[in-house]
């Protein structure tokens, strides 16, 4: 229940993106946000794949008017912390029928969207896996962020004031 969708347990919520820079905005936004840099522990080991849906889904657009005049859904559902509003409409929408949300994305303000996919938790090995990952590093890079590499604690020494 960390994730702004997220559904309790057995279930799970699986975030997509629409282009590989929203989904690494999505990943390192709060750091690009913060100083306009990014850590490389935070890329290591991390790769942005392209995934085709096993099936498909019926999800419930927070862009539409409908939702808005309907429902009363704003965009500050998208970009609201915490997170206990948007997973209870998430629980809601589930109980609905639906398979899953689309709509904006909170670090990325041009029109790509998000898919939050509702289903059981855990691994999908069934799901075909990309056979050519982008290294989030590079993604993060290619879009002009600078990457930096801070010392590892047992680098430096604190010497406390005198």
């Amino acid at each position: 229940m960390q994730g702004r969708f997220d559904l309790p347990v057995p279930e799970g919520t699986c975030y997509l993106a629409s282009t590989a820079q929203a989904a690494a905005r999505e990943r390192v936004g709060p750091d690009i946000a913060a100083s306009g840099r990014v850590a490389d522990s935070i890329l290591r080991d991390r790769v942005v794949s392209a995934l085709e849906l096993p099936a498909d889904a019926r999800a419930a657009n927070l862009d539409s008017d409908r939702a808005s005049d309907r429902y009363g859904i704003t965009a500050e559902l998208s970009v609201m912390t915490p997170y206990a509003v948007p997973q209870a409409w998430a629980v809601a929408l589930r109980s609905a029928g639906f398979d899953g949300i689309v709509g904006q994305l909170r670090f990325t303000l041009s029109r790509h969207h998000g898919l939050a996919l509702f289903g059981q938790s855990g691994a999908r090995p069934d799901w075909r896996s990309d056979p050519a990952p982008q290294l989030l590093v590079d993604v993060v890079r290619d879009m002009g962020v600078r990457v930096i590499s801070p010392p590892d604690d047992d680098q430096v020494s604190v010497i406390a004031p005198q």
